[in-house]
């Protein structure tokens, strides 16, 4: 995948992004927004099979990548700023938002905060476990976050070649081209984006407040997908612009489990909804 490289100045911070080579004059624009600990180049895959037909911009959250990272500021409010920040400096029209886990859940707390931003919503498996009484406890969340920084510092010893080797093991499905930015994505983030699972907002209180047309792409609980059928009737009944597609057999990273599903799913809802808005 081509990609040119750039940097949008967001809130004093310095947010870098990809941006695919070789479009078409006039392509409409589609924001990608990754998941926690992985880097815009983890949508090489599915940027090599619509980059044709769209202006793709592959944003590396704040603490990600090749962007700037400071000791706080994490939470999903001041990640969709820092979207909202990079659509208003590229002088993008209200494109369409991708996003996926952590991804997705700043790109639909973006379009219910910001709706006049957005075209359309495609959400990749968003982190929306039950309500209520079935919270998990604030120690369990922090025992699990301490458990993840010290995974993220142990991967930070190991070469980008050792880490794609362990996704090779762990991931035999996947395909060979996402193996390295997986890798990559490991190497570069920076430990403090775990404030982001410690200071969660409550999916219930901004879905209703979505206004476009949504997909939500759900995948098997069985598998490892997060999205549970229940949520995602949940999920329907508090916004009717949200639909959603399950795609069966695929865990929590779909488009990297079941691609030729995922792919095609995406290509469809983007093709029906800018058909719409012509």
């Amino acid at each position: 995948m081509n990609w040119s490289s750039g940097i949008a100045r967001t809130g004093g911070l310095k947010i870098h992004y990809f941006r695919n080579e070789g479009k078409r004059e006039g392509t409409p624009p589609i924001v990608l927004a990754h998941g926690l600990t992985d880097n815009g180049r983890c949508w090489n895959r599915l940027a090599s099979v619509i980059s044709g037909d769209y202006d793709l911009i592959a944003v590396e959250a704040r603490g990600h990548g090749l962007s700037d990272k400071p000791r706080e500021g994490y939470s999903v409010s001041d990640h969709a700023q820092d979207l909202a920040d990079c659509i208003r400096t590229l002088d993008l029209k209200a494109p369409a938002l991708i996003g996926h886990s952590m991804g997705a859940d700043n790109v639909a707390y973006l379009a219910a905060t910001a709706p006049d931003l957005v075209s359309c919503l495609i959400l990749e498996d968003p982190p929306w476990r039950p309500l209520g009484r079935f919270d998990p406890p604030r120690e369990e969340v922090e025992r699990r976050a301490e458990e993840w920084r010290e995974q993220i510092l142990k991967r930070h010893r190991c070469s980008l070649e050792e880490l794609a080797g362990q996704a090779r093991k762990e991931h035999p499905s996947w395909d060979e081209s996402e193996l390295e930015p997986w890798a990559e994505g490991k190497l570069q983030v920076y430990p403090e984006v775990l404030e982001y699972i410690l200071k969660r907002a409550d999916w219930s209180d901004f879905v209703p407040g979505i206004r476009c047309p949504t997909l939500l792409i759900s995948g098997d609980p069985d598998s490892g997908a997060i999205v549970t059928p229940a949520i995602a009737e949940k999920i329907c009944s508090l916004n009717r612009n949200i639909r959603v597609v399950r795609i069966e057999g695929a865990g929590h990273s779909i488009r990297r489990e079941r691609f030729g599903e995922y792919a095609d799913t995406v290509k469809d809802f983007l093709s029906y909804e800018y058909q719409e808005q012509k």
